[in-house]
């Protein structure tokens, strides 16, 4: 899981819209008609989209200031993912949002059918604990918001790299990344990595 935090929500979702028109209009990037279709509806989704159409919105985000953090746990069949999950969004976002809490801040959810009924109960114990969060508002977004589009693309050029040899030009988007790239949280052994130990450095 990933949370992407834009100072200027407002370029960034300019450019990730402008992106989006741009690849939507290019016929050439579309030999099949079914997923121009489904871009169309739903907008970005990294594991989707076609190389081509990646390029577009890597692209954009290269345009952008923003700040990544990413937290990844292998699959354990013991633990339901809703829980796993849960315990995951409170360690990230409790971080982040205590980084940004002098800032006007707004968090986008991504729409998810298993995590919908408990992001309330993740807000209002945010809420609750990190100080200074008065005025700061959440909400459920649709996938085809174009900020949740922008924590997508993190969460897959970090997934390709973490599962490991990745091809040249993966590795090479990995490392473009890394001026961004605040932080990842390996959950399964309890490590934090950033600044001088973070694994593109």
């Amino acid at each position: 899981m990933g949370v992407t935090a834009f100072r200027d929500i407002e370029r960034a979702e300019s450019e990730i819209a402008y992106a989006y028109q741009r690849a939507l209009g290019d016929v050439s990037l579309w030999p099949n008609v079914e997923k121009r279709r489904t871009f169309a509806s739903v907008g970005f989704h990294f594991t989707e989209d076609s190389e081509s159409v990646r390029a577009s919105m890597l692209g954009a985000l290269g345009l952008l200031e923003f700040r990544a953090y990413v937290a990844y746990s292998t699959n354990d069949p013991s633990q339901s993912t809703s829980d796993k999950l849960t315990t995951m969004y409170g360690t990230l976002l409790s971080s982040v949002l205590a980084r940004y809490r002098d800032s006007d801040i707004t968090l986008v959810f991504e729409e998810n059918s298993e995590m919908d009924p408990l992001y309330g109960k993740i807000w209002q114990s945010l809420l609750e604990s990190v100080e200074g969060l008065d005025s700061a508002r959440a909400y459920v977004g649709t996938k085809a918001a174009p900020c949740l589009a922008a924590t997508d693309y993190v969460l897959g050029v970090t997934r390709v790299y973490l599962r490991g040899a990745p091809r040249d030009f993966e590795e090479n988007r990995y490392v473009a990344l890394g001026a961004n790239l605040a932080y990842l949280i390996d959950f399964d052994d309890d490590v934090h990595l950033g600044g001088t130990r973070h694994p593109i450095l």
